[in-house]
C-alpha cells in the first residue's frame, strides 16, 4: 500500500491482508491531515541551549558530535 498526498513524501508499507492495508492507509492519511504524523522518524525534543552546545562542541572539534543523535541528553 502506498499513500501519496500533495506536499508529503510518499509512504509505503506492505501487508498480507487487504483490509489491514486499507485501515492503515485511512489512519495514516488522517494523522497526516491532522498534523500528527511524524513520518516514522524518531522525535527529538531539544531546547535551544542543547542545540547550541552541540553545535559549539562540533565547532570546537569534538569528533563525537556528528549529528543530533550524538547529543548526550
Amino acid at each position: 500500500m502506498q499513500i501519496r498526498l500533495l506536499g508529503v513524501k510518499p509512504i509505503s508499507r506492505t501487508f498480507h491482508r487487504k483490509d489491514d492495508a486499507q485501515r492503515w492507509a485511512l489512519e495514516t492519511e488522517g494523522s497526516i491531515q491532522r498534523g500528527e504524523f511524524k513520518g516514522g522518524l524518531p522525535q527529538v525534543n531539544l531546547d535551544g541551549t542543547e542545540i547550541y552546545n552541540a553545535f559549539k562542541r562540533a565547532e570546537d572539534g569534538d569528533a563525537d558530535v556528528k549529528s543530533l543523535d550524538d547529543i548526550n541528553m
